[in-house]
């Protein structure tokens, strides 16, 4: 990563961008710990000044203000020269949108804080890295383009693939990358093998999902910035001095906040729900109660603010239900160890954090000075206790704690990644369906076929649904990725059963009328979709 902007400049906007926050020096003083004279003595600290503190049992007394605040002032640098870019090019030409491409997922460094990041740009290309994708879908709505790097993996199956996914998923178009398709005037004969798709997703099927409104389930994700930096300083520790080698690819592979997000949406997924990301300015404005949001699930909320524990509370009040995994609320939202977690007596949880996390002698979920990528040898659950197939957390606190209707579950579900492709976590899932339910969270379709995705779009006075493989894809900035498994055979069948009655319920790709009622059966390639309309 790079480290500092030492420029005069930039830290002269440092200093501003503290002083905005806290107001006096005494109040930044009483934050950091320190004796500064005046905000124009305070310089940038570096995650080396902050690295030492980072011991397996000492969480407790963890603080990371100084470094997190310097993260957040660069990211505001860096988002505020978008923002300006944006109207610039506004101002040459009105009628066209100015966006970035090659984004990466959310991080502590990069300026990626996607919930300024989506507030300065129109439209946007980024890898769909630790869940971005769906972030974006859930901060933007389809007024905002969303685009995709096409890398082909010289297999038509799994291009074709990549294309139906990530149209069903709003995806407006793709950037080609058109290495190696084409010699001596002709192209590949992987790419020609597609030339039917290329035409079909930029036809009119398109219409009925990319000029739509996405219908999530009442179901939101909470994305805490200050969190992710958090994770991110917790993870690189395992790399000790090292620390500046842990590349963007290897952050990309391994951040426990990716992991940790991807198995929830994973998860919600392989049961039939969309979940919908929300960030402080949806919490704090009470969009959550407007939008009739059900379930809050606090995703690796290591940092709260006391009004967002105050917002998440008066949510609970409302009568939504909050579910946290693990070391929540623990930081307060500069990274600082809190005396108490921000929402312990909310759940009813006693926790003693020098017992440390998992097996006790890590601090991280999966360990890249193990392995560059999650596997079993870099799963760093050793010692950790399994409850329904995944790694107990907090050391000595026991699992599921409950208060009313609200759980902190105290697990960790980046495991689920691993076992999700061969379907070893039947367990997991349901205990995670039983949970939902008990809120009256139930899937709007069920299907028969496992790890298939249902996608729901408004048009008017009709419903479009896509159904799609929902292969785990670990995207790569220079290449297509891998895929945990392939596209499929053959074609299959499928068999829908909606929760409620659907009339006219029509296959828009095939023509076929399925007519009304709740089971339905149709022919399904896995490597491309269906996609039907229908009036609910």
């Amino acid at each position: 990563p790079i480290e500092t902007d030492g420029h005069p400049l930039s830290v002269a906007g440092y200093r501003k961008f503290l002083e905005s926050m806290y107001g006096t020096i005494d109040r930044l003083n009483a934050q950091y710990g320190t004796t500064y004279s005046g905000f124009d003595a305070v310089e940038p600290k570096s995650y080396e000044a902050v690295r030492e503190q980072l011991k397996p049992d000492a969480l407790g007394r963890v603080n990371l203000s100084a470094w997190c605040d310097w993260r957040s002032a660069m990211d505001a640098q860096f988002i505020g020269v978008l923002a300006d870019l944006t109207r610039i090019a506004n101002g040459i030409d009105p009628s066209v949108p100015a966006g970035t491409v090659g984004s990466q997922a959310p991080a502590a460094y990069g300026g990626y804080d996607y919930r300024k990041l989506t507030q300065a740009i129109q439209w946007i290309e980024a890898y769909d890295i630790g869940g971005t994708n769906e972030i974006l879908a859930s901060f933007w709505d389809q007024r905002r383009p969303r685009m995709q790097t096409f890398f082909s993996s010289k297999d038509p199956k799994r291009d074709a693939w990549f294309l139906w996914y990530y149209l069903c998923h709003g995806n407006r178009g793709v950037i080609c990358w058109p290495e190696g398709w084409f010699k001596d005037g002709k192209p590949a004969d992987h790419i020609a093998a597609n030339a039917a798709t290329f035409k079909e997703v930029q036809g009119p099927v398109s219409r009925v999902i990319v000029d739509g409104v996405f219908v999530h389930d009442p179901v939101a994700i909470y994305y805490s910035h200050p969190s992710i930096q958090a994770t991110w300083a917790l993870d690189a520790a395992t790399h000790g001095k090292t620390w500046p080698r842990r590349s963007s690819s290897m952050e990309a592979s391994m951040s426990s906040s990716n992991l940790t997000r991807l198995g929830w949406l994973k998860t919600l997924e392989d049961l039939g729900i969309q979940a919908k990301f929300v960030h402080q300015d949806h919490l704090l404005s009470g969009a959550l109660e407007k939008e009739k949001v059900k379930v809050l699930l606090l995703n690796r909320t290591l940092c709260l603010s006391d009004a967002e524990a105050k917002a998440i509370r008066a949510f609970a009040a409302a009568g939504g239900t909050v579910l946290a995994d693990h070391l929540c609320g623990i930081f307060d939202q500069h990274g600082k160890a809190r005396p108490q977690g921000a929402l312990d007596d909310f759940f009813g949880v006693k926790r003693d954090l020098s017992k440390g996390i998992l097996g006790g002698k890590t601090l991280t979920v999966a360990d890249a000075a193990r392995d560059q990528r999650l596997s079993t040898k870099s799963w760093a659950v050793e010692g950790a206790e399994m409850v329904k197939g995944m790694a107990v957390f907090e050391r000595g606190m026991g699992t599921a704690t409950r208060s009313g209707r609200h759980v902190y579950l105290n697990l960790s579900p980046a495991g689920y990644l691993l076992k999700r492709p061969t379907g070893e976590a039947a367990e997991w899932l349901g205990y995670v369906r039983a949970l939902l339910a008990e809120s009256g969270i139930e899937p709007r379709v069920s299907i028969n076929l496992p790890r298939t995705e249902p996608l729901f779009w408004k048009n008017g006075d009709r419903m479009t649904l896509c159904v799609v493989k929902n292969v785990d894809r670990r995207a790569s900035i220079d290449a297509f990725g891998e895929t945990a498994e392939d596209a499929g055979r053959g074609p299959v069948r499928l068999k829908l059963t909606f929760a409620r009655p659907v009339k006219d319920l029509r296959n828009e790709r095939t023509g076929k009328v399925l007519g009304d009622g709740r089971a339905f059966e149709d022919e399904f390639t896995p490597w491309e979709a269906n996609v039907y309309t229908y009036v609910p």
